[in-house]
């Protein structure tokens, strides 16, 4: 009797074992170090946007950067919280540097294969641990790729 209580505690902890192994280490399952590395590149996206929004002449092209300021803001807020979910911590991802823009048509081209690759980015991540919420933001990036477009094409 005492060597199935033995057996099944050893099973048990291999099974135990075995899906903790598997939830840190699955590609879907961000770290807690890519998910600040994600909170940071949000971050300086924002940043990015709203100096954009203070070159740009069109209102129309200004009020669509502004919005993706507040979206990329958004972001941010989402992943921090998957961020505190996973580590029980606060994400601290620090002040985004002030961006270098010496062309905001270049950089506006640069930010829009900036958002293609995040929307790609988040869209491998939609099969694991936040599969939702990584789902609406690959969807998110991918707007703001097109929002981008638009603005550049009033340039």
């Amino acid at each position: 009797m005492e060597h199935h209580v033995q057996q099944e505690a050893r099973v048990w902890s291999r099974v135990m074992a075995g899906g903790q192994q598997s939830r840190e280490s699955s590609p879907a399952c961000p770290t807690a170090e890519t998910l600040m590395e994600l909170i940071r590149k949000e971050l300086a996206d924002a940043c990015t946007y709203r100096y954009l929004a203070s070159r740009v002449c069109c209102p129309g092209d200004r009020e669509i950067l502004t919005c993706l300021v507040r979206e990329e803001q958004e972001h941010a807020k989402q992943l921090s919280a998957a961020y505190f979910v996973l580590t029980g911590k606060k994400a601290c991802p620090g002040k985004p540097e002030h961006p270098c823009v010496t062309c905001v048509a270049e950089t506006l081209r640069q930010q829009y294969f900036g958002e293609l690759e995040g929307a790609r980015r988040y869209d491998a991540m939609t099969t694991g641990q936040f599969a939702e919420t990584f789902q609406c933001l690959s969807l998110q990036e991918s707007q703001h790729a097109q929002k981008l477009l638009c603005v550049m094409g009033n340039l």
